[in-house]
C-alpha cells in the first residue's frame, strides 16, 4: 500500500505522458419542449417530461425572458421544474417553449489534472479554453458582454469532480477530449 501510495504521488508531481488517458465525452443533444411560468416565478410547470432532467443542477434553461445564467434547481415532478433564477415576465406565459441543456459533466475516475490544450470542440475544431476561474466565470454568467463563439470550462464540485461548459451548448453537439 505504501508502494502504491508512493507511485501515485509520483505520477502527479511528474504528469508524465505515459500515464496519460484519453476521455471522449459526446454531449447530448439540447431538449426543446415546452411549459408554462407564472409571471416573475422560477417554477416551470405543464413540461411533457421531466425524466431527462436526472442531475438538475447539470442543466441550463434557455427561454423567454429568462436570465442567461437560469439553470435547474431542481426537479419537482415528472412535469415540473424550479429554477435558479425567476423570469422577467410581466404576463402568465402558457406553452412557451424551452431549450435544456447540459452543461456539467462529472470528470471521468482517475483524473487528476487538466493537460495544456488538450481540451476540444471536435465539432466545430476550437479549443476549448480553460479552467477559467471562479471570478471571470461570474463575470461571463452576468451577462454584460456576450462571450462569442468560443466555449470556457471551468472546474466544479466540493471535491472538484465536475466541470462545466460556458456557454451552455444548446446548439450542437460538443464532443470533446479530456487527458
Amino acid at each position: 500500500a505504501l508502494a502504491n501510495r508512493v507511485l501515485d504521488e509520483l505520477r502527479r508531481m511528474n504528469r508524465w505522458t505515459a500515464m496519460h488517458f484519453e476521455f471522449d465525452l459526446s454531449v447530448p443533444a439540447a431538449i426543446t419542449t415546452t411549459g408554462d411560468m407564472l409571471a416573475g416565478s422560477a417554477i416551470i410547470t405543464n413540461i411533457p417530461s421531466t425524466a431527462a432532467f436526472t442531475a438538475p443542477n447539470s442543466w441550463a434553461v434557455s427561454g423567454q425572458n429568462l436570465l442567461q445564467a437560469s439553470r435547474i434547481a431542481s426537479v419537482d415532478s415528472a412535469t415540473q421544474v424550479t429554477l435558479t433564477m425567476e423570469n422577467t415576465n410581466t404576463d402568465n406565459v402558457v406553452g412557451s417553449d424551452f431549450i435544456f441543456g447540459q452543461d456539467t459533466f462529472a470528470l471521468p475516475s482517475g483524473f487528476d489534472w487538466y493537460e495544456n490544450r488538450t481540451m476540444w470542440d471536435r465539432t466545430n475544431r476550437w479549443e476549448l479554453l480553460g479552467p477559467t476561474s471562479p471570478q471571470y466565470n461570474q463575470w461571463q454568467l452576468s451577462g454584460i458582454i456576450a462571450t462569442g463563439p468560443r466555449r470556457y470550462f471551468r472546474q466544479l464540485g466540493p471535491f472538484n469532480d465536475k466541470f462545466r461548459i460556458w456557454p451552455p451548448p444548446f446548439e450542437i453537439t460538443l464532443p470533446l477530449q479530456l487527458v
